[in-house]
């Protein structure tokens, strides 16, 4: 395995901890804390990639789904299903998208570093 996949690798099973507390969160015991606890997991990815704006703004995007689905499945208030669970599909597709813009900015990054030398070259 090249070094290449075993970091998406790495950055996969990382968020996969996130989808699991997404998947697992009921919403019934006062010491749930889904955004939070999602935020720190999707943080961790920032040691293995540098950060940017575009995973500055997929995090926001995780904080306010995790938020919405902390809302809807709020213990005092009668829960719909279909809300609960259009919340939890949404809340998972923002952690896919946070994923995809950590993987971009490694593939940018692997990109940049293989082609400096070439242009450090001089041309004949």
């Amino acid at each position: 395995m090249n070094d290449n996949a075993a970091l998406r690798q790495q950055i996969r099973s990382i968020l996969n901890g996130a989808r699991a507390k997404v998947h697992d969160y009921t919403g019934l015991y006062a010491d749930e804390d889904l955004t939070s606890e999602v935020l720190r997991v999707c943080d961790s990815v920032t040691e293995v990639v540098a950060s940017g704006p575009s995973l500055g703004q997929a995090r926001l995007i995780v904080e306010d789904r995790c938020r919405r689905l902390a809302q809807a499945t709020d213990r005092f208030i009668p829960r719909d299903l279909a809300s609960v669970s259009k919340a939890r599909a949404q809340a998972v597709a923002a952690i896919d998208a946070y994923q995809d813009a950590a993987l971009e900015l490694r593939t940018a990054d692997n990109f940049a570093r293989h082609l400096g030398p070439l242009l450090k070259r001089r041309s004949v």
